[in-house]
This record gives C-alpha cells, structure tokens and sequence, in this order.
C-alpha cells in the first residue's frame, strides 16, 4: 500500500432511506445507459467521526436484494456540488478490506470507484480520510447519493449532521499532586497543556470568554472553578469544548468568631456555641469524636457541662484534608447574686429631702438603681441618692452577675412632706423646711456631754403644740390634741398624758433654762415629740424630721 489505511469507527451517524433523486441529477456522468427508478432496497450511510472542512472517514453500507454486484463493477459516490475531492489513491478506498480495483474523480465532486470481489450480501465501501475530501462550512448538514451503475439503480441519504473536530488537548500536572476521594486537591496545580492536532490553545475560566493561551502553562485558583479549553487545528477549525472541574483549597480552615467566646462566664450548663469557621472547601466541627458540618460558615453545637472552669478541645477538619486544633474554656455560673438592701425599708414613711438607697451586692457586678448604673466599692457596698414624689414610691435595685445572673429587690415606701429642721451650728444657720428662719438664742452643743440643744420654742410653733408654763409645777406645758408633755428643768424625765394615760419617759439628758428660755436636747424630739434625726458630718448639719401623723396624711 502506498499509505497505511485508517478507519475511525468511534461515532456513527446512521441515515435509514429510501428517498429517489430525480434521474437527471447525475445520469450523464453516472453511466452511459439509462438509469431505472429505485428499488426498495435497504441502504444504510454511516458517517464516522465527520469533522466541519474535512471528513476523517466515512463508511457506506448497502443491503443488497437478490442480485449480487460482481467483481469489476463500477459505483459512483455523488457528493454535493460544494464538496472537493483532491487528487484520489485507490488505498483510500476499500470493499470489505479488499482494496478498491480503480479509483476516479468525475468532476469536482463525484467519485467512481471499481469493485475488487463480488460482493453478495452487504456492500461495504470505507473511505480513508488520507482521501482529503472536504466541505467548504456553508453548512452543518449533507446528502450524498450512491449509483450502483450495473443495477443501475441509485440511492439517497437522509440529510447527515456534521459535528465538530474531536478535543485533541490533553494536559499534564507539573507539581505531581492528586485529588482526594472528595474530588479536592490540597495545593494549587499547576498545568502543562499539549495538543495533538491543535496548533493554538483557547482557554475559559467558568463562563468567561475563551481567550488564547501563549504558554500552555495554566495555575488553577484556590476554589471551584470550571475550565474549558480547545485546540484550532491548522484549517482554521475549532474542536470540540472540553470542560474539567477543578476543586482547590491550599488553606487550613480558621475559626473566625466562637460565642460564648473563649474564657466567658455563661449562666447555663447546657449551651449553644457558636462557631463561625471560614473554609475553602466542605468542613467539619469535631468534638468528643463527633463530627458537625458547617453550613453558611457557621455550627452550632450543644455542650454539657459542670459549673466553673470548663475545657472543650475541638478540631476542625475540611475536605481537602486540611485541619486545625484549638480549646474552648467557658466558666459555668447558675448563682444569682445577693442584694442586701438597707434602706429604704418595705412601706417605710420618710418625710425627708431625700432619700438616700444603700446596701450591698456581689463585687465586680453591674448594678442599677432605678434603672441608672451605679457604681460599688471593692466590698459591694453601694449608696446613692434618688428622687422622690409626695406619696408612693418605688425602687428598684438590678445586681447582675459576670456569668449572666440576675437578681432585682424592689421596695415600696411613702413619702410626705412633714416639717424638717436643718441646723447648721458652724454656720449659725437654721432652716425650716429648706427656708432659712431667724432663731433667737441660736441652739448650742453642751461642752461637756456634747449634746445638741435647741429652744423648745422652735419647735413648737411649727408643730401645732400651744405652749405655756406652769409655776405651780415648775414646768413647761405642751399641749396638741388632748396630749399634754410636762418638760421640767434638770430633770431627764419626761411626763406624757393622755386622758388617764401617763406615761414617763427618760430622754437621758435633762432639758435646761438659759437666760430665761427652755432648751431641750434633740433626743427629746426623736423620743417625745417622734421626730428622725440625721447627721451630716459633711456640712455640720443636722436635720430633725417630722412627718405628719396618720390621721393627717
């Protein structure tokens, strides 16, 4: 053979017909005599791997009826009029592996070839595509016609379907890695790209536009991407698309974000953390050899634990083989804090200014007042002042805990109006219901006891009290309300009557008579006359309170 002969057998087209072609189509060139009608014979063209410009091979295949087609006959190949048949070597043609006796070109696009053996059953003529014959691309289908010129009788295809040049691209990995059982590599590839037919390379990322590759040489990215890639033969002809999935992730994955963050202080023994994890590729949460996948970069996971210090080890593991280790420290807390709270007192009546909250909580905790942070000593200790309104008034002290806990107290108290007296001894001052009043003799404290006295006078007057002096007795007479108080000079001992009710009383320090005018110590208005005394070390001050009687509220 003057060349080796090649049949590619790797796809068919198969076109089943029986459609005529009018006789004058190819009569003249076909044969000399006339040409009879179709028969209704089977006749089969199958086109193997049909390339746009230039056909690879192609394989015709003709059920005989009883007539055999004996040696030395002659069959014409009718292609389309846009077809080029070069010049023709009978090793490019073969019936049934005998290779064709003669082969002729008849125009520019008819072959005529001559039959080696008799053939009786099945003609079969394989056409080498050393043979050159090609299609200008005007289109992507053909119809070729058969002329058995000894029957002569003649045969159409249906219209066959071209289909590109098959991908000749293949491609090397240079750095000699291997994707694992989930389909993702561990480092980046890096590809050498060859072509066996192609002479340029073309190169898509996902769905990007191709463009020409310059140094086969391709680094895939970190990610999911789909690369598509072609070669363009020497004609001018685009192969077919090939397209190969590539999963790369050359990271470890991290844990961005864990909630309860790591050495927190939580109120429960059964929480949900949160983990955010970032990850090329699928990952997994491990913990206690359980396996939790994240989805959206985030797991949750529910934890069982013993209050205070708690360790939680916890690997995280992605597909591409990559894992990180770490520890979670949570410290369990489910012990709300304690309030102890001095004052006010439940329904306590307060006829003060102000009103001054005090008490006492866990240290470190953030604590309110009435909804306003407040701030504690190293103890816990804490006092603030809040504001009041005549009548009911609540307050509501918030302690809560690092870990979470919450205690709240809340009190009731009232508060009236009343009489308050504020003297101020440094200052030679003295007011009355937060107006200053001219006082004459001005309250004293006692050199040698230390004891504050004030006139009884002052007292009084603001009181409701009438006041006279009783000779007989040698005693001051307050009288409110059917009570009568008798205050004696140097005599501690107070007498109360009420109708036949007497009561006396020790108030400790005597009452006293300067330059004509009684003057009691302040204790006799906290046990005699029910007054509340406070001390403002501050400002030297010292108030007496009075608050209304029940029956006056």
């Amino acid at each position: 053979m003057k060349r080796l002969f090649q049949i590619i057998t790797t796809i068919y087209l198969t076109a089943l017909f029986f459609v005529p072609m009018p006789m004058s189509l190819h009569a003249n060139e076909a044969s000399s005599g006339s040409i009879r009608p179709v028969q209704k014979t089977q006749c089969r063209v199958l086109l193997s791997n049909y390339e746009k410009g230039e056909i690879t091979s192609m394989e015709f295949r003709l059920s005989l009826s009883e007539n055999p087609i004996l040696a030395e006959s002659w069959i014409t190949i009718l292609l389309p009029e846009s077809y080029t048949i070069p010049e023709l070597f009978r090793e490019d043609f073969v019936f049934s592996d005998t290779v064709a006796l003669q082969v002729q070109r008849k125009g520019n696009n008819n072959i005529r070839i001559q039959t080696p053996i008799d053939i009786s059953e099945i003609l079969t003529i394989s056409i080498s595509h050393y043979a050159g014959i090609q299609n200008p691309l005007e289109e992507d289908t053909f119809v070729c016609t058969l002329l058995v010129e000894s029957w002569e009788e003649f045969f159409e295809s249906d219209s066959i379907h071209l289909i590109s040049p098959q991908n000749s691209v293949f491609y090397e990995i240079q750095n000699k890695i291997k994707a694992n059982q989930h389909g993702w590599m561990s480092e980046i590839p890096i590809l050498q790209l060859y072509s066996k037919k192609g002479t340029e390379l073309y190169v898509a990322w996902n769905e990007d536009e191709f463009h020409k590759l310059e140094n086969r040489i391709i680094t895939i990215p970190e990610g999911i991407h789909r690369c598509s890639f072609y070669g363009l033969r020497p004609s001018g002809l685009k192969e077919e698309i090939q397209s190969v999935l590539w999963k790369v992730d050359p990271y470890p994955p991290s844990c961005i974000d864990v909630s309860p963050s790591h050495r927190t202080w939580i109120n429960t023994q059964d929480p949900l953390v949160k983990f955010q994890i970032t990850s090329i590729s699928p990952a997994f949460l491990v913990i206690s050899e359980e396996a939790y996948p994240v989805l959206n970069n985030e797991v949750e996971i529910p934890l069982s634990l013993n209050p205070g210090k708690n360790t939680v080890s916890y690997s995280i593991v992605n597909q591409a083989g990559h894992s990180i280790s770490d520890e979670l420290t949570l410290f369990v807390d489910i012990t709300p804090p304690v309030i102890t709270l001095y004052s006010p007192s439940e329904e306590q009546i307060y006829c003060g200014y102000h009103m001054i909250v005090n008490g006492k909580t866990e240290p470190g905790c953030l604590l309110s007042v009435n909804g306003i942070k407040l701030e504690m000593d190293a103890y816990g200790n804490f006092a603030t002042e809040i504001p009041i309104a005549e009548g009911k008034n609540n307050v509501i002290v918030r302690s809560e805990d690092r870990a979470g806990n919450v205690t709240i107290i809340s009190r009731t108290f009232f508060h009236y109006a009343g009489t308050v007296f504020e003297i101020q001894l440094s200052h030679q001052k003295v007011f009355l219901n937060e107006k200053e009043i001219s006082v004459d003799p001005f309250p004293f404290r006692d050199p040698q006891n230390g004891e504050i006295y004030a006139s009884i006078r002052l007292f009084t007057e603001s009181l409701g009290y009438s006041l006279r002096w009783d000779s007989n007795l040698n005693a001051a007479i307050l009288d409110k309300n059917g009570v009568l108080i008798y205050v004696r000079p140097n005599d501690s001992i107070i007498k109360v009557s009420q109708g036949d009710n007497v009561e006396e009383i020790d108030i400790y320090y005597a009452p006293t008579i300067v330059d004509g005018v009684i003057f009691v110590p302040i204790e006799f208005t906290k046990k005699i006359l029910g007054s509340e005394v406070k001390y403002d070390p501050k400002h030297e001050s010292i108030f007496i309170i009075f608050c209304p009687e029940r029956s006056e509220k």
